[in-house]
């Protein structure tokens, strides 16, 4: 069981990045996100962390609101810890189920919710 885990995290390409302001944050998603689509035949199923909920919603404020997102807005969406139970069930699982492309979550995701087949993390 350890051995195939540890293969497992190996498959996900990891990317860290600084990043100072909310804005900068959609446009380097947006850019990050149409440079994988442009380079890669995969089904993209990303998760981007955040270190906190404010800064997760604020984001997510920012992508839903801007017009170079139009055509993926409705595949983006969030979970974080402080969400109804039931709420993140249903977010999980649609991800799960492959309605959502795009996850943005606090770093609670990683503890406690189980993500299937992503390709790419944000963090």
């Amino acid at each position: 069981m350890q051995h195939w885990f540890q293969n497992q995290i190996f498959e996900v390409k990891q990317w860290f990045h600084n990043i100072y302001s909310y804005k900068e944050i959609r446009d380097f998603i947006q850019n990050f996100i149409q440079k994988l689509i442009d380079e890669t035949d995969e089904k993209l199923r990303i998760v981007i962390f955040f270190n906190n909920t404010i800064h997760l919603q604020k984001v997510f404020q920012e992508i839903k609101s801007d017009r170079r997102f139009s055509n993926m807005a409705d595949n983006f969406n969030f979970i974080y810890e402080d969400q109804k139970i039931e709420l993140r069930k249903q977010i999980q699982e649609r991800f799960n189920y492959q309605e959502y492309k795009y996850l943005l979550a606090t770093r609670f995701v990683a503890d406690r919710c189980y993500l299937s087949d992503v390709c790419q993390v944000i963090n």
